[in-house]
């Protein structure tokens, strides 16, 4: 709601108080090819496809300019490269990483010993 009324140009105060000059707005950077997804619900690159985005905070200047700043100050880390992925398992109670953007959901059927009625 704040957002919205600072983007018409209201005046927000907030509970303390305080003027809110500026509203915070995200975007998602992928730390592999740095391209920006501006769609916060991705968990994969639009570009190279790989699962490295990390959400960035959004500023614009007075002049137009756009800056990018990283939220966390974690050095970025090797995680999930020292081991190879597990081996498939099958069946319904599988817990398989979903490792590309295209890999199908599990697929929950009806087990064979459940009865349909009939009408």
């Amino acid at each position: 709601m704040q957002n919205l009324l600072l983007q018409i140009g209201l005046h927000v105060v907030s509970v303390d108080g305080i003027l809110i000059k500026y509203a915070k707005t995200y975007v998602l950077k992928c730390t592999a090819c740095f391209t920006i997804v501006k769609d916060c619900s991705k968990m994969f690159c639009t570009k190279c496809g790989n699962k490295t985005l990390e959400k960035v905070a959004v500023t614009v200047d007075d002049e137009g300019v756009t800056w990018y700043q990283r939220l966390s100050r974690k050095p970025r880390t090797g995680r999930g490269v020292r081991y190879s992925l597990p081996k498939p398992t099958g069946g319904r109670q599988s817990n398989m990483p979903w490792i590309t953007p295209d890999q199908p959901d599990k697929i929950h059927k009806a087990s064979c010993n459940v009865k349909h009625s009939v009408d």
